[in-house]
């Protein structure tokens, strides 16, 4: 007997155990880093008044805020050599300046804070308007499902722009603060080092800001070896991403299909589907983990150094005379601050990892968005009559050849069934026509300001009213309740009438059928010069599918009507056949009972 077959995806399963997304590629450094900062410049093109003034006040508060800092560890400097002195009279002075710098520093905290979350919410709109508006357009969305592999774009707009700006906004007042950081407490600590002289190593001229060398080579060093062994978080970040939005999917599914999954009694094996995806998350979780573990620990160690380090250093300048005791806790001040500004890798490395993953996860999806979707079928469109078909040839995506249609012109008020077996590529013909399938040859010429309307098997009911359902993608003020009300007794929903603005779930409370209805009211209202429907009627029975198609006749008698249909008493309602089988196209006149 086989082993089953997984129940999760098995390439998520390769991406937590062995896979190295091309997100996480360590070639990717660069191209992640110009990324990142291209965002920064479209959010700055798209916001000019606002935007400097924010990133400005950003950057002078991180100024003032390392002036401040260093005047409160000078003059603590002083208390502490003032005490050694036992000279009081000038301590109250040193503490109301330190008071004074202290209360300046709350201000300033307070508007860097509303200065923040401003920024924050203003540079997400920026972005998730430009990314949900390249994603929409030319219906990429459905595009971009079929022909990139490109997981879960909706997160990456949704998430990944947030976890971008929100790590962006903290990280860089903390480098800026740290870039500061370096020239304030260089110079301080250069000033406060004594000249050495190391005759051991044949330097016998005195060396002046020793410890400003000590602090500069530790902290480089030791950014070094972070990036050595917290390397790997990135990827570990990228997949856990993945996985988590696909355990978010896959409950989501269980909600939106809760009554096929009650009766069919399919809980069991949806409750394994769920266990083994997270299963997946704990797999990764162990990578991530261990990756955090590597940060930390290797990060860690600087800090003990920083507790004994400048004291063990100074110890000798102190008992020599060439230091005062208090010029200590300056000296470690100093050197903390020099440490930080240049090892500022070190001590954010995984915030930045973190932020690099959202970054490369937003590059891909910008590619892929700026990428070329050109179709091998050209749609084109003119101030002609009637669609028109030219040496259509439509293929399989690895280029062999689905169906030969050739020449075919559908006419104003035309009525056409497209008839063959189970995968003869009736609906992708339909889709070639509409420009959703690129794969194939030959042209499709539209009239130019045609509406043309696609009526599929399942069509789209997203949560509101049952009004805005029936006059999508326009809103629910495009019609009368007069004319729902009318299109839905006619339909055989006059019971639904009374609940015309209710917004509910709809496509969780209406059958199959009664959701056919709806989109084929939705269809009527539209009123186009062209339908399209593909197997629009599967759910009904055959009265009510005729009577469906009697309407479509009725209400939109000078409508081209293009049917793709298995059931014979279809054939009535149409003037010609299209028969697909065996990769070939037959146009016959379809056949009538008499005095239809």
């Amino acid at each position: 007997m086989n082993a089953p077959d997984l129940l999760t995806d098995p390439s998520a399963a390769d991406a937590a155990e062995r896979e190295q997304p091309p997100e996480s590629s360590a070639k990717a450094l660069w191209p992640d880093i110009k990324h990142g900062a291209a965002l920064i410049k479209r959010y700055v093109k798209a916001d000019p008044l606002v935007a400097p003034l924010l990133f400005a006040a950003e950057l002078c508060s991180g100024a003032v805020t390392s002036v401040l800092f260093l005047q409160m560890q000078i003059n603590l400097a002083a208390i502490t050599n003032a005490l050694a002195a036992r000279d009081g009279s000038v301590i109250s002075g040193l503490l109301t300046k330190i008071i004074m710098a202290g209360a300046i520093l709350a201000v300033v905290g307070t508007v860097v804070a509303w200065t923040r979350y401003t920024l924050r919410i203003r540079f997400r709109r920026v972005l998730t308007e430009n990314l949900v508006g390249r994603w929409i357009a030319a219906n990429r969305f459905y595009h971009l499902e079929r022909r990139a592999r490109l997981d879960y774009p909706e997160q990456r707009i949704q998430e990944d722009v947030y976890q971008f700006i929100e790590r962006l906004t903290t990280i860089a007042p903390i480098l800026i603060f740290s870039s500061f950081g370096i020239f304030l407490y260089t110079a301080q600590l250069w000033k406060l080092s004594p000249p050495i002289v190391l005759d051991a190593i044949g330097l016998h001229h005195p060396i002046p800001g020793f410890l400003v060398y000590v602090a500069f080579g530790f902290a480089i060093l030791w950014t070094f070896v972070t990036h050595v062994f917290g390397r790997s978080l990135t990827r570990a970040e990228v997949v856990r991403q993945r996985l988590e939005a696909q355990f978010r999917q896959e409950m989501a599914a269980v909600r939106e299909n809760g009554e096929s999954i009650a009766f069919a009694r399919g809980a069991k094996i949806e409750g394994e589907r769920l266990a083994d995806t997270f299963n997946l998350i704990r797999k990764n979780w162990r990578f991530y983990t261990f990756a955090n573990l590597k940060i930390t620990i290797v990060g860690g160690l600087p800090e003990t150094i920083m507790l004994i380090g400048p004291t063990l250093l100074c110890a000798p300048f102190v008992i020599s005379g060439q230091m005062q005791i208090g010029d200590i806790a300056l000296v470690a001040a100093s050197f903390s601050q020099v440490y930080s500004g240049v090892g500022i890798l070190i001590r954010q490395y995984a915030e930045l990892a973190l932020l690099r993953s959202s970054v490369a996860r937003l590059r891909l999806l910008d590619e892929l968005l700026a990428a070329d979707m050109r179709s091998d079928i050209a749609v084109l469109e003119d101030a002609g009559v009637g669609i028109q078909v030219c040496d259509l040839a439509i293929a399989f995506p690895d280029g062999e050849v689905m169906n030969t249609i050739g020449d075919l012109i559908i006419s104003p008020g035309e009525r056409l069934l497209v008839k063959g077996p189970s995968g003869a590529g009736k609906s992708t013909l339909l889709r070639s026509i509409a420009g959703l399938w690129p794969f194939g040859g030959g042209s499709v010429t539209l009239p130019r300001d045609a509406a043309i309307a696609f009526l599929p098997q399942r069509g789209y009911m997203p949560n509101g009213t049952l009004a805005s359902l029936m006059s999508y993608p326009r809103t629910s003020d495009a019609h009368g309740d007069a004319d729902y009300a009318a299109l839905l007794e006619r339909l055989g929903l006059a019971r639904l009438v009374c609940r015309l603005h209710e917004h509910r779930p709809w496509s969780r409370i209406l059958s199959p059928g009664e959701q056919q209805r709806i989109a084929a009211a939705r269809a009527i209202l539209a009123n186009p010069d062209y339908l399209f429907v593909d197997e629009a009627t599967s759910a009904l029975d055959t009265q009510s599918e005729a009577r469906l198609y009697s309407l479509l006749a009725e209400r939109l008698p000078n409508a081209a009507l293009v049917s793709v249909a298995h059931r014979p008493a279809v054939e009535r309602f149409h003037d010609t056949v299209l028969t697909l089988d065996g990769g070939k196209a037959l146009t016959t006149p379809a056949a009538r009972p008499a005095g239809a």
